[in-house]
């Protein structure tokens, strides 16, 4: 929440037992929280590190999740909503516009990465509109995107198969060779799975992973079978 400034936002939108529970790090943020959202009020400050919350402070079923996430940690955060996605019917994020276009990247876009799968194996996402540096304090190198995400994969099922992040990986080694040529540097790939490979996803090989789609990987993963060291 830092200063609270879309807090303040939030709070005018709570209705009945609708509460907005705030988690900072900063003691020195949580202290001027405090003093402004005195406890039993609308708002419940929260003084931790929202990747190692305690169970006392885990979000409430249901609840909208509301942030701009730190650059450094916003696929460790993702990942953390990911692991709790039934809990949020929905969330409102910022980040930087680059990572936000790596995310949402379709097959064929020169965006797409191993982030891109791995986010739509999780959830759907829709760039809502861009923030310039000049909006914070201090203002960062980069613009910003504020982006809608939905707890329901674009692509169900493919973070279940065995090898599939693996897979990705591998792929996506280096983003301008092709699959052939970035699957031959994995050792776990016997001359045999090769000859498979050859056989059976002889279409894919001449591409490069950007151009994949996710039922492409799923072929991939399930025909190797290597499971992710």
């Amino acid at each position: 929440p830092g200063k609270g400034l879309i807090t303040e936002r939030l709070v005018e939108k709570v209705e009945g037992r609708e509460r907005v529970w705030v988690v900072e790090k900063d003691s020195r943020m949580v202290g001027m929280l405090k003093q402004k959202y005195p406890t039993g009020g609308k708002v419940r400050v929260i003084f931790a590190d929202v990747l190692n919350l305690p169970e006392d402070a885990e979000p409430p079923n249901p609840s909208w999740l509301v942030g701009n996430l730190p650059f450094g940690i916003g696929h460790a955060i993702l990942t953390w909503a990911f692991a709790r996605g039934n809990r949020f019917p929905g969330a409102i994020l910022t980040l930087q516009r680059e990572v936000v276009r790596r995310l949402l990247a379709a097959p064929g876009d020169s965006d797409r990465g191993a982030s891109s799968v791995w986010f739509q194996s999780h959830a759907r996402g829709q760039a809502l509109f861009d923030i310039p540096p000049r909006a914070f304090h201090p203002p960062p190198r980069v613009t910003s995107t504020v982006m809608w995400v939905e707890f329901t994969p674009t692509t169900p099922g493919l973070k279940e198969i065995p090898g599939i992040e693996y897979i990705v990986h591998r792929a996506f080694a280096q983003k301008r060779k092709t699959l052939a040529n970035n699957l031959r540097a994995v050792p776990e790939i016997t001359p045999d799975k090769w000859e498979a490979l050859k056989s059976e996803c002889f279409d894919l090989l001449t591409l490069r992973a950007e151009q994949l789609s996710a039922a492409d990987f799923a072929r991939l993963a399930k025909l190797l079978g290597l499971m992710q060291v």
